[in-house]
């Protein structure tokens, strides 16, 4: 192992594009810090290095690195350990989406996306975490969603994948501690990435008769159009607000919110927690097509 870089080490899973490309670059930089120009050495990682030609050349390393393979996790992390003598920073950002009423959803679908989002995050976490505890720091971070704790209709495999993670988390927190390890839930909502480009989305196979959905159709494709077209918030937005909470100077909060249209957020998920799910459930079902019945 070499001596330990003089900078701050950060492992982002999932910079192909959107928030992990944005925020390898934000940590890279030190452009989210208004105080201070320091940045991270920043190992940015993606299955397929291709897609890191760009920060490669902005000075960030670039790793091969699929979250569902151990092996190519516990190679990523030996190799930045080697390399950096340490790592300071996780954030576990790779993740997939898939859309469709949730039991009709192809079985392999269901698979994948427990197996990016949730089975991906704890590889990454248990590779990482021995060598935070050896450092006696460190944060664990999780790109999650707001829907973890706001299930929308057609959203559940995704939102169950994110409620999973949560609670992982918040496990990691409790459990790391003494050995002055954070871990952080980043409740994201909406803003504009590749997310829902690059799902696998087919509206075909519920518009067909066979399918007990064919009738609310229209209903699925309202919530695609919804997360195409309601953000305003850019990935680089979203970016340098998570950097300014990671990098809080007695590390950040067991969960924190980003995003635009923050406020609804807050107040949809105080009335589902604390006043009444159903007033937030009729709300989708009118919304999507589902309030009459078939």
């Amino acid at each position: 192992m070499l001596a330990r870089c003089t900078m701050k080490v950060a492992l982002i899973t999932g910079c192909s594009s959107g928030l992990g490309k944005a925020l390898a670059r934000a940590l890279h930089t030190g452009s989210w810090n208004a105080h201070s120009a320091a940045g991270f050495r920043v190992f940015a990682t993606s299955r397929n290095t291709g897609d890191l030609q760009d920060l490669m050349l902005e000075g960030i390393d670039a790793l091969q690195l699929d979250v569902t393979d151990a092996d190519s996790v516990k190679s990523a992390v030996d190799h930045i350990e080697k390399e950096a003598g340490g790592i300071d920073l996780l954030v576990c950002n790779a993740g997939i989406l898939r859309i469709g009423p949730i039991v009709e959803q192809d079985l392999s679908e269901v698979k994948a996306v427990i197996d990016t989002n949730v089975y991906g995050t704890l590889l990454c976490a248990r590779a990482v975490a021995p060598v935070m505890i050896r450092q006696r720091s460190g944060v664990i971070a999780a790109v999650g969603s707001i829907t973890a704790s706001l299930t929308a209709p057609y959203c559940g495999i995704y939102s169950a994948s994110k409620a999973a993670t949560r609670s992982m988390i918040e496990a990691m927190r409790l459990e790391m501690s003494p050995y002055n390890v954070k871990a952080t839930f980043i409740e994201a909502g909406m803003f504009r990435s590749n997310l829902i480009h690059k799902s696998t989305f087919d509206i075909s196979q519920y518009t067909a008769e066979k399918s007990c959905w064919s009738r609310g159709a229209s209903g699925i494709e309202a919530v695609v159009r919804y997360i195409q077209e309601s953000s305003t918030s850019t990935a680089e937005q979203v970016a340098a607000a998570v950097a300014r909470q990671l990098c809080q100077k007695h590390g950040p909060p067991a969960h924190f919110l980003v995003a635009d249209k923050t406020w609804i957020n807050k107040f949809m998920g105080f009335i589902y927690m604390f006043v009444s799910p159903d007033a937030v459930h009729r709300l989708f079902t009118s919304k999507y097509g589902l309030s009459k019945k078939w």
